[in-house]
């Protein structure tokens, strides 16, 4: 049985952790500016505001793994939106 929670319209899933082995790396840079490149481009000024948003909610539903996925791809919108 799998916990599941409403997140932003979204269903997480609060998976066992012998199954959250399987799952992709979440420090891997290459994924992790393309994520960043794409919020901004939804978002675009709001970007920073909204990935730490999404942090914290992770982090509110215990999420760790997922706060520190967002707070990676926080810092990369930072640095790509302070690129001249």
């Amino acid at each position: 049985y799998e916990k599941s929670r409403v997140l932003c319209g979204r269903t997480i899933y609060g998976l066992r952790p012998s199954l959250r082995k399987s799952l992709p790396d979440i420090t891997n840079r290459a994924v992790l500016i393309s994520s960043a490149r794409k919020f901004i481009e939804r978002f675009g000024a709001q970007a920073p505001l909204q990935a730490a948003r999404r942090a914290e909610e992770l982090l509110f539903f215990g999420d760790y793994q997922g706060r520190t996925r967002w707070q990676l791809i926080h810092r990369e919108i930072n640095k790509l939106l302070d690129e001249p």
